[in-house]
């Protein structure tokens, strides 16, 4: 039983750290929501905390930046003329997709590039007068890591951009209502290790150990 215990006693000093994590998420619109913020974008999203919730001294600190931006378009195009006609519907970059930060090197995402034409939905064909309805469609490449290493700065900024042109193509006349918005979101995550606990020295565990035996040897003259 004595052993069981020295045993259980050393293995808990001698525990030493156990991971933690902090997760820090920005955003800005309504993921695959193109009503909610309209396109031609200047956004910036900073995130920040760490510095005053990470433990003191923790060890193995690791930094992880992701970045995410959507583009979502909805709406109608009306064929004006009287016969009818193949059609799309045609989101257009005007200026490259952009989420840049200053904070780290060679860490900023292009999600397109102009004049691509991010969004293209193909309509089929839509007779004289007819009114198709599409959407929403979403572009989302969801999160991507743009970082992963130390860092020793006290906020994350980036800041996204892009501009867009929305129209029908065919070989007749529109009418087009088309609604495009974008989101944006900044992920920082901190996986770092607790401080080590303090491990006794070889001399207090010898202590302890002759503590033990003190205490066995006593019992056995008291029974005796």
């Amino acid at each position: 039983m004595k052993k069981t215990i020295l045993a259980a006693a050393l293995a808990g000093l001698a525990t030493g750290a156990h991971a933690g994590i902090l997760t820090y998420v920005e955003t800005f619109g309504t993921f695959g929501d193109p009503t909610d913020l309209p396109t031609n974008i200047n956004e910036t999203l900073t995130a920040s905390g760490w510095a005053a919730d990470l433990p003191a001294g923790a060890t193995n600190i690791v930094f992880t930046v992701e970045v995410r931006g959507t583009l979502s378009s909805q709406g109608s195009v009306t064929n004006t003329g009287a016969t009818s006609t193949t059609a799309a519907a045609v989101v257009q970059l005007l200026s490259d997709w952009t989420a840049v930060t200053t904070n780290l090197a060679s860490a900023d995402v292009t999600f397109g590039s102009a004049p691509e034409q991010i969004i293209n939905v193909d309509l089929g064909t839509i007779n004289g007068g007819e009114t198709v309805d599409f959407g929403p469609e979403t572009v989302d490449e969801g999160w991507i890591t743009t970082y992963t290493g130390t860092y020793s700065g006290t906020d994350i900024t980036y800041a996204f951009s892009n501009q867009v042109v929305s129209y029908a193509v065919g070989s007749g006349n529109f009418d087009t209502s088309i609604v495009t918005g974008s989101a944006g979101g900044l992920r920082v995550t901190v996986t770092y290790d607790d401080p080590p606990s303090q491990v006794p020295t070889p001399a207090p565990i010898a202590l302890m150990g002759l503590g033990l035996l003190g205490f066995g040897i006593r019992r056995r003259m008291k029974r005796a």
